[in-house]
C-alpha cells in the first residue's frame, strides 16, 4: 500500500509542460492515449498488473509511464497494446486447466465458463441455436464472422452464458442476452472464411459467476509453437440448425471438452486438400498468420461448433488462442481454427468503439 501511495505521488509530480498528456482533457470515454515513444495504447490500471512493460509497481517509478489520469490513488497509466495482459478480463478472471489428466467428455458445472452459445430468434419460432462462442468481456462474446452474418441475415441474435445441458431448462443459472450490435472484421468476405472473426456485443453486461466467467486472451503476436496443449468446449450443435432440437450424440446435448494440440498447418493442408470446397474457403490456402492446425485427442466426441473456443490448457490462466472453423468426426482428424493472437489489436479497439457507441446511443 505504502509503494502504491508512493507510485502515485512520483507520477503525479510530472513537470507541467506534459500536464496535458497526465490528464488527456479532450480524451474520449474510450480511453485511448499515446505512449511516450508514440505507439498507440490504452489506459490501464497500474496496480491491477495489466501491463507487460510495467510488471511490478517499481518498474512504474523506473519506467515512469504516460498517466492517463487518477482514479483515487491508482494512477491509470498508458499501455501499448502490444503490452496488455489479460487484455478484456481482469486478473480476477484467471483460470487454470490441469495438464496432468487432459480434459474429455462430459464436464462439470462451471467448467469453461467462457462459453457462449449464438443463436437466432425468429418471429416464427423458437430460439434455434447456431454456433459457439467465447466471453472475453462481460459485454463482448467472440464467434466466427459466417455464423454472425448467417444469423444477422435470418432473424436477431443472442447469445446465452452459462450453459451445461440443452436438454434441460430447470437449472435456472444460464443468462440469456440479445446482441446490441454485431463488428464483424474488415477483411472477411463470404464465401471465404480469412478473417473470419465477429464481435458481439450484448444489451446488457453479464453477470459473474461460477458458471459465467470472460476468459483472456493472449498477447498480440504470441508465439502458438506445435505441440502446445489446448482443451476444446463445445455443444454438438449440428440438430439445432433450423431450430431442431439437440441430437442424440453420446454427450446427450450437454457441454463437453476435449484435449488438443497444436500441429504443423501443413497436417491441416494435407488433411483437408481433396474437399471441394476448401478453394473456395481458402482460396489463398492457409496461413500462419490467421489460421492454426490442432489434432483433437482419440476419445475427442463429435461436435459441430463453428465459432467455439480453443484456450491453453495449464499452467497459468487459461488464455484463448483460436476459435474453431473447420473440422471432422473422425479420430485424429486435424480441424483448423482462427489464430486469435494476430488478432489482439482488432479485437481491442473495436471492443472499446463498441462500448463508445452504446453509451453514445443511450444518452
Amino acid at each position: 500500500m505504502r509503494l502504491a501511495v508512493l507510485v502515485a505521488a512520483v507520477l503525479a509530480a510530472v513537470p507541467c509542460a506534459h500536464a496535458a498528456s497526465i490528464f488527456f482533457p479532450e480524451m474520449p470515454p474510450t480511453d485511448r492515449c499515446e505512449t511516450r515513444d508514440g505507439r498507440p495504447g490504452l489506459c490501464v490500471s497500474a496496480t491491477a498488473r495489466r501491463c507487460a512493460a510495467f510488471p511490478t509497481l517499481s518498474s512504474l517509478l523506473t519506467l515512469r509511464p504516460r498517466v492517463c489520469r487518477f482514479d483515487a490513488i491508482d494512477p491509470i497509466v498508458c499501455c501499448a497494446l502490444s503490452d496488455r495482459l489479460f487484455l478484456l478480463g481482469s486478473g480476477e478472471y484467471q483460470r487454470e486447466l490441469p495438464v496432468a489428466e487432459p480434459p474429455r467428455g462430459v464436464v462439470q458445472v462451471g467448467t469453461a465458463p467462457w462459453t457462449a452459445l449464438v443463436g437466432l430468434r425468429t418471429a416464427e419460432g423458437p430460439l434455434a441455436w447456431l454456433c459457439g462462442g467465447a466471453l472475453v468481456s462481460e459485454r463482448v462474446v467472440l464467434t466466427a464472422a459466417h455464423c454472425a452474418e448467417a444469423g444477422s441475415a435470418h432473424g436477431s441474435l443472442a447469445v446465452r452464458l452459462g450453459e451445461h445441458d440443452l436438454a434441460t431448462d430447470t437449472d435456472g443459472a444460464t443468462q440469456e442476452f440479445a446482441v446490441q450490435s454485431v463488428r464483424i472484421h474488415p477483411g472477411f468476405q463470404q464465401p471465404a472464411q480469412r478473417d473470419d472473426l465477429a464481435l458481439l456485443l450484448l444489451d446488457r453486461p453479464a453477470t459473474v459467476t461460477r458458471r459465467v466467467r470472460p476468459v483472456c486472451l493472449p498477447r498480440q503476436g504470441e508465439p502458438l509453437p506445435a505441440d502446445t496443449l489446448l482443451v476444446a468446449a463445445a455443444f454438438d450443435l449440428s440438430g439445432e440448425l433450423g431450430g431442431a432440437q439437440p441430437t442424440a450424440t453420446a454427450s446427450g446435448g450437454r457441454l463437453t471438452r476435449h484435449s488438443a494440440s497444436v500441429a504443423p498447418l501443413r497436417v491441416c493442408s494435407e488433411q483437408f486438400e481433396g474437399l471441394p470446397h476448401l478453394g473456395f474457403i481458402f482460396p489463398q490456402g492457409l496461413m500462419e498468420s490467421s489460421e492454426v492446425c490442432v489434432v483433437r485427442s482419440e476419445d475427442a466426441q463429435c461436435s459441430h461448433d463453428s465459432g467455439g473456443p480453443l484456450v491453453t490448457a495449464g499452467p497459468g490462466p487459461s488464455r484463448l488462442v483460436g476459435l474453431r472453423l473447420l473440422s471432422g468426426c473422425q479420430q485424429q482428424q486435424p480441424e483448423v481454427a482462427l489464430r486469435l493472437d494476430n488478432y489482439v489489436d482488432f479485437i481491442e479497439t473495436t471492443t472499446a468503439e463498441m462500448l463508445e457507441e452504446a453509451k453514445q446511443t443511450s444518452v
